[in-house]
């Protein structure tokens, strides 16, 4: 699998990538999401927003999730892609995290 880094572009139709995010609330603090609904929202170049049901990395009170792309549904098109977490826990929520974005690119494309 191949762990986004936001700084590298990603090749058009690049399978296993994990896209990773932190929950944090207001104040920036952690959020503890390990009896959370979460999801990771995707935007594509063109604006359509698509949310995936993520996973915890570990217990969940770190905070992070992160979602798999195995099929490459998010590198389908090329262009710059946005991506955010959000987890819900009963009443309290949504606590999104900090808005990420990563650049996909053809062959031979700086």
């Amino acid at each position: 699998m191949t762990t986004l880094a936001t700084a590298t572009p990603l090749r058009l139709d690049q399978p296993d990538t994990i896209f990773r995010c932190t929950i944090t609330d207001d104040d920036g603090t952690v959020v503890d999401v390990s009896a959370a609904t979460i999801a990771i929202v995707f935007r594509s170049p063109s604006g359509v927003d698509v949310a995936e049901t993520a996973a915890l990395t570990s217990g969940g009170t770190d905070g992070i999730i992160e979602f798999a792309d195995a099929l490459a549904a998010y590198t389908n098109a090329v262009g710059t892609w946005k991506y955010w977490g959000r987890a819900t826990m009963g009443t309290d929520g949504p606590f999104p995290s900090t808005t990420l974005s990563y650049r996909v690119k053809t062959e031979g494309d700086e």
